[in-house]
């Protein structure tokens, strides 16, 4: 994880920053440990925003709690809204049945603590901090180097597959915005994807565009 992540907290809040270096040291060792930090780290990061936005009082109620309001006030939107609730969701122990799924767990966590932070960062200790885009870290010796690293070459794809996948899905809507006649059929699509049960992914609303699109400049 970035140094500079870790200088920036440790002088006001030190304590978080012990939360996310020892995420950061054991992410490989003790994956389930890592992950239980992460939320620790998550939980009490919440109650740090909640106390600086006048919030004190959420303090004593859940997370989902103090997230649902810091959403509806307009705090928290969007991506890192999103990332917050995952970590949140994370943490049960019998969701992860196998080593490479208990590690996968854990290296999503170390992603989402470190977007975490930086969004703090950023918003409330320094706005000029410039973001460094996210390196998965290198495994040590004493692990499953080789489980690991396959594991993370497979997450790398993964990532790219889907940040690909919201480029193209903020093309498709910039068209629709400019082209009524596509947004007629393509809202034909939904309502009859809702008749049917459908489940309706980003993906599939992309592959759906591009069938339409293509119909269109024909």
């Amino acid at each position: 994880m970035e140094s500079n992540v870790f200088s920036y907290l440790n002088k006001n809040y030190r304590y978080l920053n012990n939360y996310l270096r020892e995420l950061d040291e054991i992410v490989f060792t003790s994956p389930y440990k890592a992950i239980i930090k992460g939320r620790s780290f998550t939980e009490n990061l919440t109650k740090e925003v909640c106390k600086l936005e006048g919030y004190s009082l959420l303090n004593t109620t859940t997370q989902a709690g103090r997230l649902r309001k810091l959403e509806s006030e307009g705090i928290l939107k969007g991506k890192i809204y999103r990332t917050f609730n995952k970590v949140r969701r994370m943490g049960t122990r019998g969701e992860y049945n196998d080593k490479e799924k208990e590690l996968e767990a854990s290296l999503n966590m170390h992603r989402y603590a470190y977007n975490i932070a930086c969004w703090f960062i950023k918003n409330y200790i320094d706005h000029e901090f410039e973001v460094v885009t996210y390196k998965y870290p290198t495994p040590p010796k004493d692990s499953n180097v080789e489980m690991a690293s396959n594991l993370i070459k497979k997450m790398i794809k993964e990532t790219q597959k889907s940040q690909e996948i919201n480029k193209s899905y903020e093309k498709m809507i910039d068209y629709l915005d400019t082209n009524e006649k596509a947004q007629d059929i393509f809202e034909n699509f939904l309502i009859e994807s809702i008749i049917d049960n459908k489940e309706i992914d980003k993906k599939c609303l992309v592959q759906e565009f591009s069938k339409i699109q293509e119909a269109l400049d024909k």
